[in-house]
């Protein structure tokens, strides 16, 4: 019995170690109907992409444009005058208030006559005299009856009354202190009553048309600017005036090394005000451009400024330079002539990372039908 199941045993054994030979023979030989076929290089590619993150493209070509040379600067009024009393006295009027437009010629600032109009009658009157005696002096030496001596002295007394009287009438003309120049009256320093000393500032007039820019423009640059040429104003309040460069300076200021400019600017509105910060813009060169929305303007790990663009399927970072900026768009320099930029999810991807490009036309198609449609 023990001899039976012992045989039996070994049976089993043996034909379960064949059927084990037989299973792996058969796929070593024959392979397996479920072993997956190998995948060819562009559909691993299509794979790769239909997992890549998705970005917006827009297509640009560039554009000449004018490069232009930035000067930081402020403006200035063309010119500032402290108008200033000639003679001594009493204010007795103000007619030019603070924030009132003059002529040249308006009376600022008026102090009172007192006795000067009093001694100007009696200089007159002894002018007067002065050309009566020298007038006789003249007839009698013409006849003989007085020397030249005597004529010529009376002729000086005249011309000396003369003088005098010349003086008095400066001396009147002098309690009216009166604006040099077409202008705005920025500030007054007098009130009715005060005693004005010569020389002491009765108000200060601007003349406010045209105006000034000004800027300092490095060693490097001051070269490619000179007087006629062309620039525009751009102040921190938005507005942006056109004018021409009035002045180049010759001499470096000590301590910066830079050389003055002057863009100058028309104001007949008189709306631009001294000292707002503003920038003064020249053209210096035509550069292939492209016009870009500052949102795809973004830095690289180095600080770099740049945008992402998409070849080849993936992403790659390009530098650029700004060349000039407008209200909503920037132009940027570098670029090549033309470039498929990332509009929407530069933030989102890096440098060489594979994406899927959709640009903005197919987006645009796509949703025309149903825009239609909901027209309808």
């Amino acid at each position: 019995m023990s001899r039976f199941f012992t045989q039996s045993t070994y049976a089993l054994a043996a034909a379960i170690a064949a059927v084990a030979f037989i299973w792996i023979a058969s796929g070593a030989f024959f392979g397996s109907s479920d072993t997956e076929a190998v995948k060819t290089p562009t559909e691993l590619a299509a794979e790769a992409t239909s997992d890549a993150t998705s970005v917006r493209v827009r297509t640009i070509r560039a554009e000449m444009r004018s490069a232009e040379l930035v000067l930081r600067g402020k403006t200035r009024a063309f010119r500032k005058v402290e108008v200033r009393s000639e003679t001594t006295g009493v204010v007795a009027a103000l007619p030019a208030e603070k924030g009132q437009t003059v002529t040249a010629g308006d009376t600022v600032c008026e102090l009172k006559v007192e006795a000067r109009q009093a001694m100007l009658d009696q200089a007159r009157a002894g002018m007067r005299k002065a050309q009566l005696e020298y007038e006789a002096a003249r007839r009698l030496s013409g006849k003989g009856y007085r020397s030249e001596t005597d004529a010529a002295a009376a002729l000086a007394a005249f011309e000396a009354s003369q003088a005098e009287v010349r003086q008095r009438e400066e001396e009147l003309e002098n309690t009216k202190i009166t604006a040099p120049f077409d202008g705005f009256v920025d500030n007054r320093f007098v009130e009715v009553g005060d005693y004005m000393n010569v020389g002491q500032v009765c108000a200060m007039v601007v003349d406010t048309d045209p105006f000034l820019i000004v800027g300092q423009a490095s060693e490097r640059d001051v070269a490619s600017i000179k007087p006629g040429d062309r620039g525009r104003g751009l102040l921190i309040t938005g507005e942006t005036i056109e004018g021409k460069i009035r002045f180049v300076s010759k001499v470096a200021d000590a301590a910066t090394r830079t050389f003055l400019v002057e863009l100058e600017v028309p104001n007949t509105q008189g709306t631009l005000r001294d000292g707002v910060t503003a920038e003064i813009r020249i053209p210096v060169q035509q550069v292939a451009a492209h016009r870009l929305s500052p949102a795809v303007l973004s830095l690289n790990d180095t600080g770099t400024l740049g945008v992402r663009v998409v070849e080849s399927g993936r992403v790659k970072f390009l530098p650029v330079a700004i060349i000039d900026d407008e209200s909503e768009t920037v132009w940027v320099s570098g670029l090549p002539e033309t470039v498929t930029v990332i509009v929407v999810g530069q933030d989102f991807v890096k440098e060489g990372e594979a994406v899927k490009a959709v640009s903005e036309d197919q987006l645009l198609s796509s949703e025309a039908p149903e825009n239609g449609t909901r027209q309808q």
